[in-house]
């Protein structure tokens, strides 16, 4: 198609054949090991903040069906994808053999996780969870903001919901607060990436928050967002570790457009691990 002919001699890739940092970069985050990472880390610093017990499998579990479920939606690149990501989209391509061979092992882990640790409830929050990626992928992210709250939701609902009803079988357990925060960040990780998807998201029609309100007060709703998580933060003792993660934002927007920017951006919603540990 013109469009991927396009972004392919734009992207400018070269390919060597050594094994280079760019490359371990590259597997890192384009084959969707680096946002699964993310997923299990921020669902283990949900465990450690709410004093819940650390379930290995759980982890495990987000890791793999989060890891799976991106590198499932890659594999359908679309206009939208080649336009906002052509390096990614280029790299799926070449590499989808492999990325299918992952997908295989992850699956497999995942039904061995089933049949041996998963309780009912955990269960259907996960089917619920699979069911609306699914729903947003053909129909809602066409709606007006829906891009940004469905991912918002089904994040913050994989790193507390899934973790509490693993340990304890119900919510009694559920930690209101951070799963507020994770909610407001990960809209604030959305709202983030989708300023640099502008163009692409404008072409596939994908009312995305930057695409109704436009760059400039997108970049003001991203600036009131993040100040509005550092001052609930600071307002909670408990949760004073997290404002590294609306600060992190802050910070990166006033960086240049580079690589390391998104790399890092991907990544800080699990950054106060580090420090709490």
């Amino acid at each position: 198609m013109k469009i991927k002919a396009e972004v392919r001699e734009e992207s400018g890739i070269s390919h060597s054949s050594g094994f280079s940092r760019d490359q371990l970069a590259d597997f890192i985050f384009f084959s969707n090991f680096g946002v699964g990472l993310c997923t299990a880390g921020a669902a283990l610093l949900y465990f450690l903040s709410s004093n819940v017990e650390i379930s290995l499998p759980c982890l495990v579990f987000i890791f793999c069906a989060t890891t799976f479920i991106y590198n499932l939606d890659r594999f359908n690149t679309s206009n939208e994808d080649w336009l906002n990501a052509p390096e990614r989209s280029l790299w799926v391509k070449q590499n989808s053999v492999f990325i299918l061979q992952i997908n295989i092992v992850l699956f497999s882990v995942i039904l061995w996780i089933m049949t041996a640790s998963l309780s009912w409830p955990v269960f259907l929050i996960s089917l619920m969870s699979l069911a609306l990626c699914l729903f947003y992928k053909f129909k809602l992210k066409k709606y007006p903001a829906m891009k940004n709250i469905t991912v918002a939701a089904v994040w913050s609902n994989t790193v507390c919901v899934i973790p509490a009803l693993w340990s304890n079988g119900d919510l009694s357990s559920l930690n209101i607060a951070v799963l507020l925060f994770c909610f407001g960040a990960a809209l604030l990780n959305t709202i983030f990436f989708d300023l640099k998807d502008l163009k692409g998201d404008q072409y596939e029609k994908i009312q995305s928050i930057p695409v109704l309100l436009g760059y400039t007060r997108s970049k003001q709703v991203l600036i009131l967002m993040a100040f509005s998580l550092i001052i609930a933060c600071l307002v909670n003792k408990h949760m004073l570790i997290f404002t590294i993660v609306p600060a992190g934002y802050l910070l990166l927007d006033r960086c240049r457009e580079s690589r390391v920017k998104y790399l890092i951006a991907d990544l800080l919603l699990a950054a106060p691990l580090i420090f709490w540990i």
